[in-house]
């Protein structure tokens, strides 16, 4: 065998490899930077200028580029009422009332409502009459609900999202959201409300995910989804409205279905409490709403 001659013919494709892995590496960020162009401070300025026109300020900070993503396939988690009653009432637990796709359960202190869907509310009666109470701090409530949900059983990817006082109902709310491959899934969540009598209400709405499924697709860029909301500024009451934060994750509603797809979206959340949630395909919006309503 002619060695030299061999050695050299490797060389030779070592290096046109090499070449042909640098064009490819060089076009693939060349093409994702077409499709996500950094944003000048330009850029930046005519959408403050947008926003303010709108009444709203720009978050403090926001992500300039996200991944492509999927949808996301989840399926509700059954939820056995009678058993939850049980574990709520003890041994005087109260008679059911059934209506299609939920029970409840109550015994005029107290009230306990499970739906097929797998969403979770109980509340107690505010007493007749009563006087204005002080409000927990956030860092009291957000220990009571860390307690509460260690002895119940804390679900798996279960992350604190929210620990805001109510002045005006007197009370202070605890949400964790739940988070999946590093994701937010908005509407998948634990919400808590303490008054100085303790716990008030909870809701839980949990789902169970599947996993992703179909092709990965590109977002709509955080600039082109925060001008959209300045697009929707009649949406919203007059007067300043503050953006807090702006993050891509997946938002849901509950459903008595055996599993069903979610798309991704960008939330916008404003320092009053209201959320946004756009298609992150298509810049179009999800919901209005505030947190854990």
């Amino acid at each position: 065998m002619d060695w030299p001659r061999a050695k050299a013919i490797l060389i030779l494709a070592f290096s046109l490899l090499n070449i042909f892995l640098g064009v490819l590496t060089f076009s693939s960020r060349s093409s994702y930077r077409d499709r996500w162009p950094v944003p000048t401070q330009a850029d930046i300025r005519r959408l403050e200028d947008r926003l303010k026109a709108a009444g709203m300020t720009l978050p403090a900070s926001w992500p300039l580029r996200t991944a492509p993503l999927p949808f996301l396939l989840v399926k509700a988690r059954p939820v056995d009422g009678e058993d939850l009653a049980k574990r709520v009432f003890g041994i005087n637990t109260p008679g059911v009332s059934n209506r299609p796709g939920e029970k409840t359960f109550s015994d005029g202190r107290q009230t306990l409502l499970v739906t097929d869907s797998g969403v979770i509310r109980y509340y107690r009666e505010s007493p007749a009459g009563g006087k204005a109470q002080k409000v927990p701090d956030r860092s009291e409530a957000k220990g009571q609900a860390e307690a509460f949900l260690n002895r119940r059983g804390l679900p798996d990817g279960a992350r604190l999202d929210l620990v805001q006082q109510d002045m005006a109902r007197g009370r202070t709310v605890v949400c964790f959201t739940q988070v999946y491959e590093g994701l937010e899934i908005y509407g998948s969540e634990i919400w808590l409300e303490y008054s100085s009598r303790g716990l008030e209400e909870y809701r839980e709405k949990w789902l169970i995910p599947v996993g992703f499924t179909g092709e990965k697709r590109m977002l709509v860029s955080p600039l082109e989804a925060l001008s959209r909301v300045a697009e929707r500024a009649e949406a919203f009451p007059a007067g300043e409205r503050a953006i807090e934060s702006i993050s891509p994750g997946y938002y849901t509603e509950m459903y008595d279905a055996r599993q069903w797809e979610v798309p991704p979206v960008w939330r916008v959340r404003f320092r009053d409490g209201t959320i946004l949630y756009l298609n992150a395909y298509t810049g179009e919006p999800e919901k209005k709403g505030e947190t854990g309503k």
